[in-house]
């Protein structure tokens, strides 16, 4: 089923990428979608982030992901939005360091948390 966090769910396996698009500027059918890049007044931005290496962690539809920025910053804001169905309480989250297994920062339920993370 959809949104279930199933193996019918879209990018829930290891090898599935999510990663920018092609360049266009403008969406046209030829497009890579879905992509990672920014759209914003009608301009498309390539945010040069590429998520893959999902993992399932447990029988509960939990899943880990890598997150890779293409360019280099003093540090790189990362924004985490959720958005739960009618039992957000059931909802809990966790950004980790990949090579030490820090954690960066974590949440529950409903909502938005933002981090510069250093490079």
């Amino acid at each position: 089923g959809n949104n279930n966090g199933d193996a019918n769910d879209f990018y829930n396996k290891n090898g599935q990428k999510l990663q920018p698009g092609n360049g266009e500027l403008v969406a046209t059918d030829n497009g890579i979608y879905p992509n990672s890049d920014g759209y914003a007044n009608g301009d498309i931005r390539n945010t040069r982030i590429t998520i893959d290496n999902f993992q399932e962690t447990g029988q509960n539809g939990d899943f880990t992901f890598r997150v890779t920025f293409g360019y280099q910053a003093a540090c790189q804001n990362l924004r985490v939005e959720v958005t739960t169905d009618d039992y957000p309480d059931e909802i809990s989250w966790t950004v980790t360091q990949d090579s030490t297994s820090e954690v960066v920062f974590q949440g529950e339920g409903n909502g938005r948390k933002e981090v510069c993370l250093p490079q």
